[in-house]
Formats: C-alpha cells, sequence, structure tokens
C-alpha cells in the first residue's frame, strides 16, 4: 500500500525529488508497510517533502533528508529513531518493532 501511495506522492510534486530522495523515500516506505505503519500524509513546501507514517496510536513525520540519515544509520546497525521522530503531542505507543532493539 506505502509502495502505490510514495509513487502517486512523487508523480504529483511540482518538481522532481533527486533521484536518490526518492529512493530514499520508496525505501522507507517498503520497511514501514512491513511493520504496518502507512503512509498517512505529505506536505511538500520549499523544495522540502515531508511525509507521515502511522500506526493506530502514533504518527512518525521524516522529511527526505532525513530518511536517507536513517536508512544510512540503520544499514550501519543502528535502530529506527522511533521516539526522536514521534508526534510529541499523539498518545505514547509501545515500538512497533521490538524485535528491533
Amino acid at each position: 500500500m506505502n509502495s502505490q501511495l510514495c509513487e502517486q506522492i512523487l508523480t504529483s510534486l511540482p518538481d522532481a525529488l533527486p533521484e536518490r530522495q526518492a529512493a530514499s523515500l520508496r525505501e522507507l516506505a517498503e520497511w514501514m508497510d512491513r511493520r504496518e505503519l502507512w503512509l498517512t500524509s505529505h506536505q511538500y513546501r520549499n523544495g522540502i517533502l515531508r511525509v507521515t507514517f502511522s500506526d493506530a496510536a502514533r504518527d512518525y513525520t521524516l522529511t527526505t533528508r532525513q530518511m536517507e540519515q536513517v536508512l544510512r544509520d540503520m544499514a550501519r546497525g543502528a535502530p529506527f529513531p522511533w521516539e526522536d521522530l514521534a508526534d510529541p503531542t499523539a498518545a505514547p505507543a509501545a515500538d512497533p518493532t521490538p524485535e528491533a532493539r
């Protein structure tokens, strides 16, 4: 599901994203999909794409540059920074991927 939404977002932007940022969005969208977090919204302003992935309790919002960094860090073995990216106004929830700890 996230992959389809991701492609719709990428084709609807007024300016094309650099390919590495588009690739990061696609990769993270697939990763989140496997963890049942859904791409629920996006915002594009001043050349910056910000997307939000959500589960039943939390929203996680990232820019494409943040996605690139998170994916690089995860490739080196770091866990996904759930708390750093969680919407502070949303109710706390359990880590959606406890096996990643």
